[in-house]
Order: C-alpha cells, then structure tokens, then sequence
C-alpha cells in the first residue's frame, strides 16, 4: 500500500537515483516512465479502498479481515467521510506522481475518474435492486482500469 508519506519519501529517494544517471542516460526516461505507471496502479488501489468502504456502508459489512471496518469502528458519518477522502487522495497520488506532459497526466485523470464514477453508478444500481452481494466485484472492476492509466503512462 502507498500511503502519502511512504510515496513522498520514495518519491525523493527515485529522483536522487535517477539523477545520478542524468538526463541524456537511456534509463533515466524509462524509469520515469515506469514509475508514472506505478503511480496509476497506486491511485487505482486507493480508489478501490474507496469504493469498499463505501461498499461496506451500503452492506453494513461490520468486520473484514476479523478487523472492524472503518464505520464500525468510527460511525457512519466517519465512515463516509473516509471513503470520500480515500477517492480524493487517489486523485492527488496520481497527479503528485505525475512524469510527462500535462495532456498524459490529465488524459490519466479523466481515465481514473471515469471508472469511480461508473463504480458509483453500479453501486447506486446494485442499492436499489436490493442486490448488496454486487456491491463486492465493484473493487474488483476498478482494477480493469489499471490497464489503461499503465497504457497512457
């Protein structure tokens, strides 16, 4: 998992290292270029932690993991709040990590936000059928969309 400080410190420590090799080194361009699709797999990740907390509210899923899930353990207004938050730092995880020109960087945002708000919506539908049990493959196809945001980085 990346969390802001983790990446931030990486972050750091991967410029220093590609630094090193300088800008006319081959290498120093694909590494960049492999990070900025590490970058997307991270927003990904964090956005699916999103859509399952949200998921949990809407299933009133108390525990995963033998762990209280976040609005058990805190509320419900907690608990929104976090899965909010979650997708927002998703967001700020791509676009801090961001390598290349700004029409990738934003091509990779709409790509992101597009799947939360499908995920979003088959979840409203999944609520209103009564079918909860969908509610759990909604993280699942968030991951699809790695694929892409690796294709555009």
């Amino acid at each position: 998992m990346c969390s802001p400080t983790a990446t931030e410190t990486l972050d750091r420590a991967l410029e220093r290292a590609v630094t090193r090799l300088g800008d006319a080194a081959a290498t120093s361009e694909q590494i960049r270029e492999h990070f900025a699709s590490a970058q997307g797999e991270c927003a990904v990740t964090i956005l699916a932690a999103a859509a399952r907390v949200h998921g949990d509210l809407a299933t009133e899923v108390a525990q995963r993991g033998g762990l209280p899930t976040v609005w058990a353990r805190f509320g419900v207004a907690h608990g929104i709040n976090a899965g909010d938050t979650l997708a927002a730092v998703a967001s700020l995880a791509l676009v801090d990590g961001a390598a290349g020109p700004p029409e990738r960087t934003l091509a990779m945002m709409r790509v992101l936000h597009a799947a939360y708000l499908a995920a979003s919506d088959a979840r409203a539908r999944a609520i209103a059928q009564g079918r909860l049990d969908a509610l759990e493959t909604v993280p699942d196809a968030l991951n699809a969309v790695a694929d892409e945001l690796e294709t555009l980085a």
